[in-house]
């Protein structure tokens, strides 16, 4: 079998594999950090048009999903102030050439004491348009883009509810995950909070997807837990922070496949 056939068998094995998990997968797919639940950052921005409360923010993650290394997604982010303004970009890969992908993103958001709001962009080139392997879409091979919004609102202390849109309008090449309109809530009294999430059903699913979490705060520390349906799986992770630097470690099992870890690090102010 020749090189190009393949690089062509794998990619196609790979793809429907992976897009037949990611299609369940949770609501991020490039820039994805923490719960919405947890403090918001430059990713959230880029991810979920969530803005955070930060001014300057960096961050960097890398996960490795369901324990595939050809499905290792790799980000950073900045977020910067204008004026009453966040703006964010970033830039993230996933996957191995043949069967990865490499995104730009872009957002903007502006907060307040009692709440936020944004839109983002992402522009998506499928890897293996590099071998002539990717489909042509509307803006050339390989090549898409989405864009989206989400707003947050605060209509009392200690509570939070959300709501996110990232794929208002999509153009060219299909995103290797879509998603959903996701809204939540969460309560909070002490160092003890709770949060509770839906997100709509997507192409592929059968039915909208359901997040319960809870979390335990220590100062600048956090434990937290989640379970989401669809398939049922838990997750749970730890935010450990010291002087504006903020490092997290997320693990979520599968019931077939093995873990999805995500390690990440941020520095806000």
């Amino acid at each position: 079998m020749s090189a190009a056939r393949i690089v062509r068998a794998r990619r196609l094995a790979c793809g429907l594999l992976a897009c037949g998990l990611l299609a369940r997968a949770a609501d991020a797919q490039d820039f994805g950090g923490a719960p919405l639940a947890l403090p918001r950052g430059a990713c959230a921005l880029l991810e979920h048009a969530l803005p955070g409360e930060a001014r300057w923010a960096m961050a960097s993650s890398a996960t490795r999903w369901w324990g595939l290394p050809d499905l290792t997604t790799r980000a950073i982010a900045v977020q910067a102030p204008v004026g009453a303004l966040r703006v964010a970009a970033g830039l993230s890969q996933t996957g191995e050439p043949a069967i990865g992908w490499t995104t730009v993103g872009l957002g903007l958001g502006a907060v307040s004491a009692r709440g936020g709001g944004g839109v983002r962009a992402a522009l998506r080139r499928d890897r293996a348009a590099d071998a002539g392997l990717a489909g042509a879409g509307a803006w050339g091979e390989g090549v898409g883009g989405e864009v989206g919004a989400g707003a947050w609102l605060r209509p009392a202390p200690g509570i939070e509810v959300w709501a996110s849109a990232p794929q208002l309008h999509t153009r060219g090449l299909a995103p290797p995950l879509a998603r959903a309109l996701h809204v939540g809530a969460r309560a909070q009294s002490g160092d003890l909070g709770a949060w509770a999430a839906l997100s709509g059903s997507r192409p592929g699913a059968e039915a909208a997807e359901r997040t319960l979490g809870a979390w335990l705060a220590s100062g600048p520390h956090a434990v937290w837990l989640a379970a989401r349906d669809g398939p049922w799986r838990g997750s749970g992770g730890l935010t450990l922070a010291w002087r504006g630097m903020r490092m997290g470690c997320g693990i979520e099992t599968h019931p077939v496949l093995d873990e999805t870890v995500q390690l990440s690090i941020a520095w806000e102010r």
